[in-house]
């Protein structure tokens, strides 16, 4: 009985072992098998901790050996951030040389210098739990790497002219709050918070509207299918109206009534053309301002992804909108030069015959319709954040890459 007993505690030792094994093997809890593996992306989410920094030579190296550090031993998702200084270009100066051209200058210094950056990602909110407790958590531990004679401003002499600008660079994209007293701080106790890097500006750029704007958008006509109502992050704005003129199909400009106020008459092109164009089978929206009216197309979460040359790539559904409403490759010679030509709505866009509107009422009726119609999009399309009616991140509960 006793054996059988004892048997009993070692099988069910080791299946508890088993278990806490195959937890603890995830990647986090193993040492990346290449550097390749801690590089930042960005899917790593909007927002970070940026831990540490290194400056000059081998900071990449001390980079990721506390990257996978931080994974291997305290579970944490570090990224590394290269990122190069090169003080041998020359740069505009202040003021012009006697023939009138811009000064340019050059470093005193002139060298290229080696920065690398260790951020702890995947948070889609700046206002979740997660993300105060990792950072406070970031400044209280003790890594090894620091004991073995690793240190933020080790890398000598040279690191001083790459470090100040470092910093500067990652300060635009920090965010402030109120710093609390840490009991027991470790050698990352500087840490703060701060978007990802490689994200463009639009992803945590969400205008926001006051009252009168938004009661303008609630106007019985203007608020069909109005802009303020979708419920994506992003659209693509394919017409601006300013309201002064209209651009007709055969190359000439026709003024507005005069009685009509300018921004009266773009908010009413603005909604006549979402019309037909949702009529067509397009998801497009009218938005109306203190200024201008516009007509977007479409509403995406994701706004795009940088690709392996820095570049950074539209979404494929966005860039679809683009090319489909972007000027034509016909060019046009006038006494000013050559100019783009830009896309009409009817017959380009939408044809005629798809408009049952034009075929109704007297002659000038159709007429005067068939010039509210005559608009050409936008030459460049530009994808742009929805306006919402109060101020928020983008992504808050959305996760970025899930």
């Amino acid at each position: 009985m006793l054996r059988q007993y004892k048997s009993f505690r070692l099988v069910s030792f080791g299946l508890a072992m088993l278990c806490a094994l195959s937890i603890n093997s995830g990647a986090l809890g193993q040492r990346p098998k290449s550097s390749a593996e801690l590089l930042l992306k960005t899917e790593h989410g909007p927002w970070m901790v940026l831990a540490a920094s290194f400056e000059g030579e081998g900071a990449k190296r001390k980079a990721v050996q506390l990257a996978a550090e931080l994974r291997e031993e305290f579970r944490l998702k570090a990224y590394c951030l290269p990122k190069m200084f090169d003080y041998t270009q020359t740069v505009a100066g202040v003021g012009f040389t006697p023939q009138g051209e811009q000064k340019k200058m050059k470093y005193q210094d002139d060298r290229v210098i080696e920065s690398c950056a260790v951020l702890v990602g995947d948070f889609d909110s700046i206002e979740g739990d997660d993300i105060e407790r990792t950072l406070n958590y970031v400044r209280t531990i003790k890594p090894k790497f620091y004991n073995q004679g690793g240190s933020a401003s080790s890398a000598g002499d040279e690191s001083k002219v790459a470090a100040g600008d470092y910093r500067k660079w990652l300060e635009k994209l920090v965010v402030r709050k109120e710093e609390t007293k840490i009991k027991d701080p470790g050698p990352m106790s500087k840490a703060f918070l701060v978007r990802n890097p490689l994200l463009p500006a639009e992803y945590f750029k969400s205008p926001t509207v006051d009252k009168f704007v938004k009661d303008l958008n609630q106007q019985p006509v203007l608020k069909e299918h109005n802009l303020l109502n979708c419920k994506s992050n992003f659209t693509v704005r394919v017409l601006t109206l300013k309201g002064k003129t209209a651009y007709v199909s055969w190359g000439r400009s026709a003024e507005l009534n005069e009685e009509d106020s300018d921004l009266e008459a773009a908010a009413e092109q603005a909604y006549l053309v979402t019309k037909v164009l949702r009529d067509a089978g397009y998801e497009a929206y009218q938005f109306h301002n203190r200024q201008e009216s516009i007509v977007t197309i479409g509403g995406f979460d994701n706004l795009g992804k940088e690709q392996p040359d820095k570049s950074f790539q539209y979404d494929p559904a966005i860039q679809r909108v683009v090319d489909k409403f972007k000027g034509t490759d016909r060019v046009t010679q006038s006494k000013f030069g050559l100019t783009q030509t830009p896309r009409m709505l009817v017959d380009e866009v939408v044809p005629q015959n798809r408009i049952p509107e034009l075929a109704k009422g007297t002659r000038e009726e159709q007429l005067e319709l068939f010039r509210k119609l005559s608009v050409a999009f936008d030459l460049i399309p530009l994808p742009i954040a929805v306006p919402k009616l109060e101020a928020k991140s983008l992504y808050s509960g959305y996760a970025l890459g899930k």
